[in-house]
C-alpha cells in the first residue's frame, strides 16, 4: 500500500491546526482566572475605608462579596471597601461564560 504525498501533507495540516486551534483556546478551557494585588492575607487596617486592586481575565461576571463589580479593558479592577471593626473577609467570585467558577478570599483585620 502506497501514501500519496498528498495525503501525507493533507494530514500534517490537520494535525497543524488541530494543534495551533487547542493553543489559542487554552486561556480559554482553564477558566477565569482573578489575581488579588491588594489587600494580602491577613492584612491589618487601621482606616475604615480600603481599596480592593486586582485583575480578572476569562471572566463574563464578577462580584464583591455578591456586589458586582467592573473590570476596565486590560481586566483591572480598583473597587472601594468599607471595613468593619473586627475581622472581615472579602470574597471575589468570577464567572466565565460556560458557567465555571472561580473563588478567590481574603480575611482583612481592623481593631
Amino acid at each position: 500500500m502506497r501514501v500519496s504525498r498528498k495525503k501525507i501533507a493533507l494530514s500534517l495540516v490537520a494535525v497543524f491546526v488541530a494543534f495551533y486551534g487547542l493553543w489559542q483556546a487554552r486561556p480559554y478551557l482553564g477558566g477565569p482566572r482573578i489575581e488579588v494585588a491588594a489587600p494580602t492575607e491577613g492584612t491589618r487596617v487601621t482606616e475604615e475605608r480600603m481599596v480592593i486592586r486586582g485583575n480578572a481575565s476569562n471572566v463574563s461576571h464578577l462580584t464583591l462579596n455578591g456586589r458586582p463589580i467592573f473590570t476596565d479593558e486590560k481586566g483591572n479592577f480598583e473597587e472601594d471597601f468599607l471595613v468593619a471593626p473586627g475581622e472581615s473577609i472579602l470574597e471575589i467570585k468570577g464567572t466565565d461564560k460556560f458557567g465555571r467558577e472561580r473563588l478567590v478570599r481574603r480575611m482583612v483585620y481592623r481593631p
